[in-house]
């Protein structure tokens, strides 16, 4: 990384011509143009990130920014002046049988989410008999999808999208903060199965 300085300095310079406003003028631009390794620094600027990279805690990325290769984001991760729908949660060996409430996502704290899919995949058996699973918030997951029909999925790579309309659209209410979105198996596969749960979407 190059640093701009105020003054620009030889190697003749030994260190003697130094004076106060030059130690003041040095500090101000490593303040302004040093990256910390640790604490809160907001970066301004265009930013290239390469090969892998690990975003831990919470960031906001916002402007023009290019990932490219791999990137690992954890936490919550807030992308501003961009709308993005991306896997808020993957919650494995979901019990697709037994009746009951398996909670997929709680709404981190000032903010909200809208939901534009889940999707089913890799049962670990058949799911014949499962015809109402229900998507949402409360008790009742009746925020959101209900009785969904599931029981199609026969193989362990089979893989279904909900999305969060049918062919006509219908209206939902977004998620709140602390609000916790669910699955409710409410007549569930006739056998032993679980399954994993995607829920896509995006937070504002």
């Amino acid at each position: 990384m190059a640093l701009s300085w105020t003054k620009s300095w030889s190697s003749a310079d030994d260190g003697s011509v130094l004076g106060g406003a030059d130690l003041d003028n040095i500090q101000n631009d490593l303040d302004a143009q040093a990256m910390l390794l640790a604490g809160t620094q907001t970066v301004t600027g265009n930013k290239t990130l390469s090969g892998t990279n690990t975003h831990s805690g919470t960031n906001t990325f916002s402007g023009a920014n290019t990932f490219s290769n791999t990137n690992t984001f954890s936490n919550i991760v807030t992308f501003t002046n961009k709308s993005v729908i991306t896997c808020l949660s993957t919650t494995l060996a979901v019990d697709m049988k037994t009746s009951g409430v398996t909670a997929l996502y709680t709404v981190p704290a000032g903010k909200t989410m809208c939901v534009t899919h889940v999707v089913i995949r890799d049962p670990s058996a058949t799911l014949a008999g499962g015809t109402d699973y229900d998507f949402g918030t409360s008790a009742a997951c009746s925020s959101w999808r209900q009785t969904v029909d599931l029981q199609t999925m026969t193989a362990t790579t089979d893989v279904m999208v909900i999305t969060s309309s049918t062919a006509i659209p219908v209206k939902y209410t977004n998620n709140v903060a602390a609000s916790i979105f669910a699955i409710k198996v409410s007549t569930g596969s006739t056998g032993a199965a679980t399954a994993t749960v995607d829920l896509f979407g995006y937070l504002y």
